[in-house]
């Protein structure tokens, strides 16, 4: 049997009801030019998932359930799961999302096309519980690429300018939940320090590893992946904090702050680390990490956290003022400018719903009530996107 082009692996923990809605949208795919591999690192003996998978009539003729018997870290998971994959491409697909119908027939038009080292995509959709979308979605036209160097989507990353526009987690480049990369890319990483996917957010740590090992990237401006579920993983951990197995990851080169941007930080300093790329680390906007951080001190208190936002306000403007030397003068101005941009008042005003235990009820009632957009008419399962030409876009100076 020949080598498949895809390797679609799906690690999964704890969550039968997204993993088999995120199993079905792969299964649904009218490419079949796959192998699919499950690691239920669930920590419950219930065979429901495998059962209800093996009764699938369109399985892949390449398919293997793998049981861990939940011991594993996230990054050991797909790490040991990765390496069965025998595809030419892998996919690694989290099991809190939907693919979109029409998405492996377009990457493999992509990949026919161009070759590439590694295709990566948005992922700003979300959908409804009956399947429909709930953000807009394009339906005609061309599906737009753009080929962009590794090394300027690294620079971009450490630069760090998502604060201004809320995008601090999803700006472009390789996260392993966004992505299909060429084996022989990934060879170069484990070639180089032995694992793609290492500690603690193997999403950062096996991107900035395909950034330093791949030359060009091709950047799909368009969605894939389709969230499902209201809360991530990220998201729980920012807004009721980290867990004590984690606070060691929390400290980021003198600087303490209950905030998951600080772990991937550390991830990311440890990986460049780990590649003798220490260079890279010196090329950080810390200043700006510092303003990416007041982001998310600004998520915790929208969503009414119930840690103490104010103390770690306190420890970003100190570290800014004790390292004023190195970081750029006008910094303390632009935190205390970007502070303000959350209201003072409608903080109080959450703080207040808080202290009543009425705010999740506002939250979960303003979440029922948030209607589809006119796009929503369409499912993701449509192959909306085997339909559309794709464009492609050369970088100014890429190559």
């Amino acid at each position: 049997m020949s080598e498949p082009l895809f390797s679609v692996v799906v690690p999964t923990r704890n969550r039968p009801a997204t993993a088999r809605q995120a199993l079905d949208s792969v299964l649904r795919q009218n490419c079949r030019d796959f192998e699919l591999i499950v690691s239920d690192n669930s920590t419950t003996a219930s065979t429901e998932l495998e059962e209800w998978l093996r009764a699938r009539p369109d399985l892949p003729a390449r398919f293997e359930y793998i049981r861990t018997g939940g011991g594993l870290e996230m990054d050991a998971n797909w790490e040991a799961a990765s390496l069965r994959a025998r595809g030419r491409y892998l996919m690694m697909f989290p099991d809190r999302w939907v693919m979109r119908g029409g998405s492996l027939a377009l990457l493999a038009s992509i990949i026919a096309q161009q070759d590439p080292e590694c295709v990566i995509w948005d992922s700003r959709l979300s959908i409804q519980e009956d399947g429909r979308f709930r953000s807009e979605v394009e339906s005609a036209g061309p599906v737009r690429c753009e080929i962009r160097r590794s090394e300027d989507l690294l620079e971009n990353l450490l630069a760090f300018r998502g604060y201004k526009d809320k995008t601090v987690y999803t700006q472009p480049f390789p996260r392993g939940l966004n992505c299909v990369t060429r084996q022989d890319a990934i060879d170069a990483v484990r070639s180089r320090v032995g694992t793609l996917f290492a500690p603690n957010a193997c999403d950062y740590t096996s991107g900035v590893s395909l950034l330093l090992h791949t030359r060009r990237i091709t950047h799909v401006l368009d969605s894939l992946y389709v969230a499902i579920g209201k809360e991530s993983n990220g998201e729980r951990l920012t807004i009721h904090g980290i867990p004590p197995s984690l606070k060691h990851a929390t400290r980021w080169r003198g600087l303490e702050v209950d905030a998951v941007l600080l772990t991937v930080m550390n991830d990311i300093d440890a990986t460049l680390e780990r590649h003798g790329e220490q260079q890279w680390s010196e090329r950080m906007d810390v200043g700006n990490v510092l303003l990416s951080l007041l982001s998310e001190i600004h998520t915790k208190e929208w969503h009414g956290s119930p840690l103490d936002t104010v103390e770690m306000r306190e420890r970003i403007f100190s570290y800014a003022t004790l390292h004023r030397d190195t970081l750029r003068p006008s910094l303390a101005a632009e935190l205390a400018a970007y502070d303000l941009q959350f209201a003072p008042g409608l903080r109080q005003g959450r703080k207040l719903l808080q202290k009543l235990k009425l705010f999740y009820k506002v939250y979960a009632l303003k979440h029922a009530m948030a209607p589809g957009r006119p796009s929503a008419r369409h499912t993701y399962c449509d192959d909306l996107l085997s339909t559309r030409s794709v464009v492609v876009a050369q970088q100014a100076g890429s190559y």
